[in-house]
């Protein structure tokens, strides 16, 4: 009988333990050698995922054992069960875990990381985010569960950070050549910072002092990891108000802004306004609606870290939100991890509404493609990458 379809047969209410744990209980009380016991001279990694149609198939089943050595321990039937729970969650997340991982993922997607194979998807996301919840419960983390963005600080570099630098970079030189900005003396604000890679790379590229700028974010993981390389703070957009010194420039990349609930936009580019000199400027870039369709890879990665994302449109109140499931596998400090990131929401407005808005606050707006930086004209519905680069002006 296959028992994580069947169900749980021999148990009909909290007094009663599964068939499969009174097996377990019986070969650990019996007084065999330590040779006849099954999980004391136990097979290779290699050759228990073998035994299975791949290292999915291996997953699904290792993590419906431990759940069933948890069972049969809440119902403290101790015996042996201790050891059987480390082996299994050591084989769980062996570091030899990695490649037979990397090799099947790498089948089920294409070159450019979309996947081709929609039903093993939902089932390996499915197992990940399950073995996510137990690495979490053995290693006793301790994350805040208001800070969606607290592990995905640790491994962002790896794969978002360095995957934006170049067109963040691109993005910057731009509108400093097109509109002959000064930045020398300027003061400037990153709003949304992350993890300060791209803030630390405006320094140098501008042989800026580091007191000339500060990047602020929501996220305590991400502020603790940029407050190595830059100067920064836990603080939201929101509860900016005016200050005695302006900023002359305002920074905000990789579409921060969408992250906000999409009610507040409109106070955000407000405030955004109120904070920035007369004469300064706010440099950012958007998503149009369609991006999640035509430019959202379920796969990236780098040497040593998977992200993988599953996103859904979905439309509330009349308005359309990317619902991006984010689970991140990876290899650093020599250790197999699994980290599910929880659920993120970006508002997806359209390029009018966000034209519109600016033009509220500023003086000076144009709109570009992110990539192609070409103009996006007021009657645009769209830009050819999806992406879109903001600047706005406020008057002398």
């Amino acid at each position: 009988m296959d028992f994580r379809k069947s169900g749980n047969p021999f148990s009909k209410g909290p007094g009663r333990v599964s068939f499969f744990c009174f097996r377990l209980i019986e070969v650990f009380t019996m007084k065999n050698t330590n040779d006849n016991l099954p999980f004391d001279n136990p097979m290779s990694l290699e050759e228990s995922i073998s035994n299975f149609a791949g290292y999915l198939s291996w997953l699904q089943n290792t993590i419906e054992e431990l759940y069933k050595v948890h069972e049969a321990r809440q119902l403290r039937y101790e015996s042996g069960l201790k050891d059987i729970e480390h082996k299994l969650t050591h084989h769980l997340f062996d570091l030899k875990c990695w490649d037979f991982f990397e090799r099947e993922l790498l089948e089920k997607v294409d070159d450019a990381g979309y996947v081709i194979d929609r039903h093993y998807w939902q089932q390996l996301t499915a197992e990940l985010i399950r073995a996510a919840s137990l690495q979490h419960d053995v290693l006793a983390r301790t994350i805040s569960r208001e800070d969606v963005f607290s592990t995905y600080a640790e491994l962002y570099d790896s794969v978002n950070g360095e995957r934006n630098f170049e067109y963040i970079s691109q993005e910057i030189q731009f509108i400093h050549d097109t509109y002959h900005l000064d930045f020398s003396a300027a003061q400037i604000l990153s709003i949304g910072c992350g993890t300060g890679i791209m803030e630390e790379h405006f320094l140098k590229a501008f042989n800026l002092k580091k007191n000339q700028l500060l990047g602020i974010d929501v996220s305590e993981g991400m502020v603790k990891v940029a407050s190595k390389r830059i100067n920064a703070r836990v603080e939201d957009i929101l509860n900016l108000v005016h200050e005695d010194n302006p900023w002359d420039i305002c920074l905000c990349t990789a579409n921060v802004l969408q992250y906000l609930p999409h009610h507040s936009l409109e106070k955000a580019i407000q405030n955004v306004a109120h904070i920035t000199q007369t004469g300064g400027c706010f440099i950012g870039d958007f998503i149009t609606p369609e991006h999640p369709i035509r430019a959202y890879p379920n796969v990236l990665r780098s040497e040593k870290v998977f992200l993988l994302r599953t996103p859904l449109i979905v439309e509330k109140a009349h308005n359309l939100f990317q619902q991006t499931k984010l689970i991140n596998v990876s290899k650093l400090q020599g250790e197999f991890r699994i980290t599910y990131e929880g659920e993120h929401t970006r508002y997806l407005p359209s390029l009018w509404k966000l034209r519109y808005l600016f033009k509220k606050y500023f003086e000076h707006v144009k709109f570009f493609d992110a990539m192609t930086l070409e103009p996006l004209e007021a009657e645009d519905d769209t830009s050819p990458s999806s992406r879109y680069l903001v600047f706005a002006q406020k008057a002398d």
